[in-house]
């Protein structure tokens, strides 16, 4: 898998040493919950193409992220120093959360919207609602062209898009016992990268998810160097360019100093 991931700190808010927001029990927390499937993704008023588009986005994520690979590098995190409630967390717990084995968190349906604005640095949003696509409690998704542009861009670009699911997929993942403005309490936001002191959850899963995708093609790439390159705290569209991961492969960062 490469040199062991050097993240040394992984926030489930913006950044670690974040103020509590609430006060959470550990142990009830990250008390072990029965396996149980990701949900089913839904889809909202989309033309066939943008949810066929979609369809294809959201299994490949899948793979990726129910990967042994994907496991293990996130498994393999140093330290997840900061939570809601200030306690640190290892890269397990984080890998058990997003998976859906721990009992005191739900994993929302996805109900996956789209927007044709190619124009906005913005790629994607999420938020559980009460309801979205006549589903209780569910995240809607909603993803720019700009994600599908990527997705049919080659292995690079199509890498890109897997990381905006994986990064989004953490933002339907909430607490339902804590309500927050009538919505459920999420537990992974971004807030601002550029005040966050180290990584971020979301950040970091999709840095992971687009690199364990590539080193299907790239089988010799150093997942390490990979997701660093990526970024833990913010995303960098340049790593979404054709070639790039063959010449990171290489030992070169084509996007070195570059967004």
């Amino acid at each position: 898998m490469g040199s062991r991931l050097r993240v040394r700190c992984v926030s489930l808010l913006a950044a670690c040493g974040s103020a509590p927001l609430a006060p959470l029990h550990r142990t009830a927390e990250l008390a072990k919950a029965p396996s149980v499937p990701r949900p089913a993704p839904v889809f909202q008023g989309l033309q066939k193409p943008q949810e066929d588009a979609l369809v294809a986005l959201d299994a490949d994520t899948r793979t990726v992220v129910e990967s042994a690979a994907f496991r293990a590098a996130v498994e393999d995190i140093d330290a997840i120093d900061a939570a809601a409630n200030g306690d640190p967390f290892s890269g397990g717990a984080v890998a058990r959360i997003y998976a859906g084995e721990v009992a005191r968190f739900v994993r929302a349906p996805i109900c996956y919207g789209y927007d044709a604005d190619e124009s906005s640095s913005e790629t994607a949003n999420t938020k559980v609602k009460q309801q979205a696509c006549g589903v209780d409690d569910a995240a809607l998704l909603v993803v720019h062209q700009t994600v599908l542009n990527r997705a049919n861009g080659g292995i690079d670009g199509r890498a890109c898009a897997i990381n905006t699911l994986a990064h989004e997929w953490t933002h339907a993942i909430y607490d339902p016992h804590r309500p927050m403005a009538k919505d459920p309490w999420m537990i992974f936001v971004d807030g601002d990268p550029d005040s966050a002191p180290s990584a971020v959850v979301s950040y970091t899963i999709g840095a992971i998810a687009q690199c364990v995708y590539l080193r299907t093609t790239y089988q010799q790439l150093d997942l390490a160097t990979c997701i660093d390159a990526v970024g833990t705290r913010t995303f960098r569209p340049c790593t979404c360019q054709k070639g790039w991961a063959e010449h990171l492969d290489k030992g070169v960062d084509v996007c070195a100093g570059a967004r």
